[in-house]
């Protein structure tokens, strides 16, 4: 209809429409007309689409069916509209109404109108002038039951709050002050209005209280888990924009009703306060927020290796607890059945914490010793029948990938040759693919982590000294497995296991792509054997070699390129004559010639 029907003709057409529904609401909606002429007339102006859409307007508070169509309708007219466009209509709309928890068809137009005011800190302040919008915005996010609408009226939030936001040099004002990123020219209306309004501010705290009844409507424990999930979401992404907004007091009297003591902010009430202890799915969503809030709260600007949020973590001994959770699962003090749930996310913190601040994991040599041992003792209890089929934790192996190269070199104090280091708990024959690609992310160096961040404090002398552990890594590993290259060559042979064969080829590649360093060549390296404390304390290329057994199979030199270890023994007696031979097909496995398996593997 569109094609054969002028934009005149076309409004015409829906005046009419809208006129019948307006004096009989029961009307069914002819949303095909809608479908077919509302691409038609969004392409036109706002003055000669304002009538049709104040029409429109009036049409929905009256219906008396389902809205949606008529909202499509009316979201299209108004799809290029700015937010002062559309609340100087007449009339205009009712946001408030929109907002109401019993108002679900109406809640996706109202938060897409205010999420127009985001634009510009102009628009911002005008939501924020209302404190009733506010309210009910806030309102709608933590309580509604339709998980669209919360995560569409959390965006909304978070993006009045960005583009409002004060310039700031204020230190306590912590981490996201930067100009240079989205906001930071605003005046800060919407952060007054939410952290400085009693009632806006205090409902953060009613409806993720379990020991507070108030509020309306009333919510029970399940819907105010889901509010606090909410909240957790929402503290993060605060932290991120600025960390003394979610640190510190605002409202004291809100604060201390819901048992936070003097000073103390939204972030104590999150961590510490707010969480059930016996809702076992609860905690498991806090450490995943703690290990969130370490990884998406940037260090400071003025001091590149300083957490605030690792810091906070620290101070406030949540750190240690959640640590402790994998450190120590056979403690009296864990409960049997949560232990089985919280042992991967405390895993996926600590993952977080020695990958993101690497530095300050080395600080502590107790720390990484203890960490190391526990490694030791979960990879020794996995026999060769489990890792070949893959019975074991994988969260392990993400911790040991996570760690600092350095750390995984041999240490005296944790056992002689292959007990020296949790890396030689990884076999290379009976193996799984999950082993295999362990192996590829400490052997392939970091370069290949610097573009996804995932090492904040790796400066360029940090990438060399990484990158020498992964070669030293290496050298170690291939020397108490110098079939590593005939093993993995087997591996990719084996076609009937097509996750491990890509796996074993993955390895080889990584090995090929490497970018080395080779380690200092002076006196004065690190005592090889000893923890390190720093990236930097690497041992010597002589003192590395003297605590590794004689192999004559093993070459005593290699180049600072993966690509050298291929080309030199043991590798390139097996390697070569695989890449040369004819393919490897499925004929003996599945229907023979002809069969759609028999394919180059």
């Amino acid at each position: 209809m569109a094609s054969s029907v002028d934009p005149v003709e076309a409004q015409a057409l829906l005046q009419k429409h809208l006129l019948i529904v307006q004096e009989d609401p029961s009307t069914l909606l002819d949303s095909r007309l809608f479908d077919s002429v509302g691409p038609l007339l969004s392409r036109r102006s706002r003055a000669e689409n304002a009538a049709l859409v104040q029409k429109t307007l009036r049409t929905l508070p009256d219906l008396q069916q389902d809205p949606a169509p008529l909202i499509r309708l009316l979201l299209q007219l108004i799809a290029s509209w700015s937010f002062s466009d559309i609340i100087t209509l007449e009339p205009s709309p009712n946001l408030e109404q929109g907002l109401g928890l019993d108002a679900i068809p109406y809640n996706g137009l109202a938060l897409w109108i205010i999420h127009r005011a985001a634009e510009t800190s102009v628009d911002a302040a005008h939501i924020a002038g209302s404190s009733v919008i506010t309210y009910q915005l806030v309102r709608l996010w933590l309580f509604t039951t339709d998980m669209g609408v919360a995560e569409q009226a959390g965006t909304v939030i978070m993006d009045l709050l960005r583009i409002d936001k004060e310039p700031s040099d204020v230190v306590v004002h912590g981490v996201g002050d930067d100009l240079t990123t989205v906001g930071g020219r605003g005046q800060g209306l919407v952060w007054r209005r939410i952290f400085g309004d009693k009632d806006v501010y205090g409902l953060l705290y009613e409806a993720c209280d379990l020991g507070n009844d108030q509020g309306y409507p009333s919510l029970g424990r399940k819907q105010k888990t889901i509010a606090q999930a909410r909240l957790m979401d929402f503290a993060i992404k605060l932290g991120a924009l600025d960390w003394g907004y979610l640190i510190r007091s605002h409202i004291s009297e809100v604060e201390s009703s819901h048992g936070l003591e003097s000073g103390e902010g939204l972030l104590d009430f999150v961590a510490c306060r707010m969480c059930a202890s016996d809702d076992i799915l609860i905690q498991v969503n806090l450490i995943d927020f703690f290990a969130d809030l370490i990884n998406k709260v940037p260090p400071s600007s003025k001091q590149e290796d300083h957490s605030v949020a690792l810091e906070y973590m620290k101070e406030k001994n949540l750190h240690d607890s959640t640590v402790k959770a994998w450190m120590s699962p056979d403690d009296s003090k864990h409960d049997p059945v949560s232990i089985t749930f919280i042992y991967g996310p405390s895993a996926h913190y600590i993952s977080t914490f020695v990958s993101k601040y690497p530095q300050a994991f080395l600080s502590n040599p107790q720390n990484v010793l203890d960490t190391l041992r526990r490694l030791c003792a979960t990879l020794d209890s996995v026999s060769s029948s489990e890792w070949s089929l893959g019975q074991f934790s994988r969260h392990d192996l993400n911790v040991l990938m996570a760690l600092p190269r350095i750390a995984l070199l041999p240490q005296s104090s944790l056992g002689i040759g292959i007990r020296s280091s949790p890396l030689m708990r990884i076999p290379c024959r009976a193996t799984s693919s999950e082993g295999l690609k362990c192996l590829a992310q400490i052997f392939r160096g970091p370069k290949h982590e610097l573009g996804n961040e995932k090492r904040s404090e790796l400066d360029g002398q940090d990438v060399l000294a990484e990158a020498a552990a992964a070669r030293a890594a290496f050298i170690v590993y291939l020397r108490y497995n110098k079939d590593l290259f005939k093993h993995l060559i087997g591996h990719a042979e084996t076609v009937a296991l097509p996750e491990k064969a890509l796996a074993a080829l993955n390895l080889i590649a990584c090995i090929a792509d490497a970018e080395w360093a080779t380690l200092p060549s002076t006196e004065g390296g690190h005592d090889p054997g000893r923890t390190p404390k720093t990236l930097s304390a690497l041992p010597t290329e002589d003192s590395l070699r003297s605590i590794l057994p004689a192999s004559p199979e093993v070459p005593e030199r290699l180049g600072d390129q993966g690509i050298h270890a291929l080309v030199q023994s043991p590798a390139r007696e097996t390697l070569f004559p695989y890449l040369v031979r004819p393919p490897q097909r499925f004929n003996n496995l599945m229907g023979g010639r002809g069969d759609p398996e028999n394919a180059a593997y």
